[in-house]
């Protein structure tokens, strides 16, 4: 059972309201049904500790070699001959490594201290399919998997969207695998306009009257129309008047989305996690022009969205964690591109970041079967947000105890 944008109800007078519209997203058919009928919450209510954390996916397999280049190794330019950032490109940071040529928005704010580069992350026995190396990160389990995400793990965990319908949200058509849970405490939205009731004023009574009905075969089905219900009228709730506070990039989908995040954020949505995706980096061919341009488009939208938050009063509170499936090859493969590999880097984005290198490059002289080896478990970053962030039950959320990481400033 699937509830998507597609999905519609037929109310009395042949009025047909779109389930999109209200806000409700594709989710697994274990997780609805153990989803409860949410109690009443309201816009704008108290976060679990103020502060905001904002995820953006780099989906395809970013390579992390050409966004943080080891130019100071000789090895890097042996395996990639046509693909390597040139030494007099690179955009330096300590040690002979540099930040792609394109990325100078994110040099300045590493050199303001507000980057964390993560080096070498990755997962034991590393798996290189896109969707089971999605899924490793999304549900923070190597072995076996879950219809629950670890972000959802941790939103049932911390009382669910009870309180704020706008808790978790995922700017995307539908919610991403880490926010799923069982409470369905997430909602997915791409724009504030589409978030809203429509329809006469008899057949909006209608829909809420049949999504507040009790008990029955469709009772979890209505819990999550009445949650959406609830995310549409917080969204109205919104106090108005956002003016970005700098020039957002055009034609710039990661742009778009990270500034609705923060006219939700300025508007008193009191949302504690923000969930995008920015794609097109599975580069098997061709890597250059294209990487390039990703890197410029990335680097363009994460600019003027922390120049936004700042100026918005929102850059204490608000981090913004930056992370791939996995990282490419060493070597350039034949056609001028890079295949899927295993450990690469993550960024950590914000005032509240203790900046600088974190861990060590992975070295290119002991590689793993052609792929960087991983220096640092993914789940100790996760557990780090989860401690020193987020706030909340690390280890019930995944399921160990993971070392905690000098992320953020004491």
């Amino acid at each position: 059972m699937h509830l998507s944008r597609r999905d519609f109800l037929t109310v009395s007078g042949g009025v047909l309201v779109g389930l999109g519209a209200l806000g409700l997203s594709r989710l697994p058919h274990k997780a609805i049904a153990d989803a409860p009928a949410g109690t009443v919450p309201s816009a704008g209510a108290p976060q679990v500790n103020g502060k905001s954390l904002v995820v953006i996916y780099l989906g395809g397999g970013n390579d992390g070699l050409n966004t943080i280049a080891p130019y100071g190794m000789g090895r890097y330019y042996d395996l990639r001959r046509t693909l390597a950032i040139k030494e007099s490109e690179a955009l330096p940071l300590v040690g002979k490594l540099g930040l792609h040529p394109n990325l100078k928005g994110l040099k300045a704010l590493y050199d303001a201290g507000k980057v964390a580069v993560i080096q070498g992350v990755g997962y034991p026995e590393p798996d290189r399919s896109h969707f089971r190396s999605f899924d490793i990160w999304a549900t923070a389990q190597t072995k076996g998997t879950s219809p629950v995400g670890w972000l959802g793990r941790y939103l049932d965990l911390t009382g669910g969207a009870a309180g704020n319908p706008l808790r978790a949200v995922a700017v995307s058509p539908s919610v991403a695998k880490p926010l799923v849970g069982g409470k369905g405490a997430a909602v997915a939205m791409e724009s504030i306009a589409e978030m809203q009731i429509k329809g006469d004023a008899g057949s909006v009574k209608a829909i809420r009257a049949m999504y507040g009905l009790g008990s029955g075969p469709l009772t979890v089905v209505r819990g999550r129309g009445d949650t959406a219900l609830q995310a549409a009228d917080a969204v109205q709730q919104l106090s108005g008047g956002y003016t970005p506070g700098v020039a957002y990039p055009k034609q710039n989908k990661l742009g778009t989305d990270l500034q609705l995040m923060v006219r939700l954020l300025a508007g008193g949505a009191g949302s504690q996690i923000l969930y995008t995706t920015f794609g097109g980096f599975d580069e098997h061919a061709g890597e250059k022009g294209n990487h390039d341009r990703l890197m410029g488009d990335f680097d363009a939208a994460v600019s003027a969205y922390q120049a936004d938050l700042e100026a918005h009063g929102l850059g204490s509170q608000v981090v913004t964690f930056v992370h791939s499936e996995f990282g490419r090859r060493a070597a350039e493969n034949g056609s001028g591109g890079t295949d899927h590999g295993a450990a690469g880097p993550a960024l950590l984005i914000g005032g509240p970041v203790r900046g600088g290198l974190v861990g060590e490059h992975p070295s290119l002289d002991a590689l793993l079967e052609g792929d960087l080896k991983m220096g640092i478990d993914f789940r100790s970053v996760y557990a780090t947000l989860l401690d020193r962030w987020l706030g909340g039950p690390v280890d019930e959320v995944l399921g160990a105890k993971y070392e905690r990481l000098s992320l953020f400033h004491a």
